[in-house]
């Protein structure tokens, strides 16, 4: 289990971003779960090709304040058509939409793969 450490909840938003790298063509959906909560993303990729998902289909969600996430688990379940080599990169970041660069950011990798689902979860505090 992972660890995201805000550092402004009271004044920013968290954005995340999964991208699926792999060496072959695969296609991948990406769930996102706060718990306690729901649902709240499923994101659906192109096939890979050349060893990267085309850079524009990735591009940062807006999960929300901040504040509303801390002492939540966010669950990221990414479904994959194929397993063997391939590389799942979870940025989140924290942003205050207005300053650049963004407050605070961590990148994560999913390696837990079972039944052709990767697995991550992370602790927002």
């Amino acid at each position: 289990m992972a660890t995201f450490k805000t550092q402004q909840a009271q004044n920013t938003f968290l954005y995340l971003k999964v991208s699926v790298r792999a060496n072959s063509l695969i296609y991948s959906r990406t769930y996102v779960t706060v718990n306690p909560g729901g649902v709240i993303i499923v994101q659906s990729s192109p096939k890979a090709s050349n060893g990267s998902i085309p850079p524009d289909k990735y591009s940062w969600y807006k999960l929300g304040r901040t504040i509303n996430f801390v002492g939540k688990q966010l669950n990221i379940d990414t479904l994959l058509s194929e397993t063997n080599n391939v590389d799942i990169i979870c940025a989140l970041v924290e942003d205050d939409d207005i300053n650049t660069p963004f407050v605070n950011g961590s990148n994560y990798h999913s390696t837990n793969i079972v039944n052709n689902i990767a697995r991550l979860t992370i602790d927002i505090i």
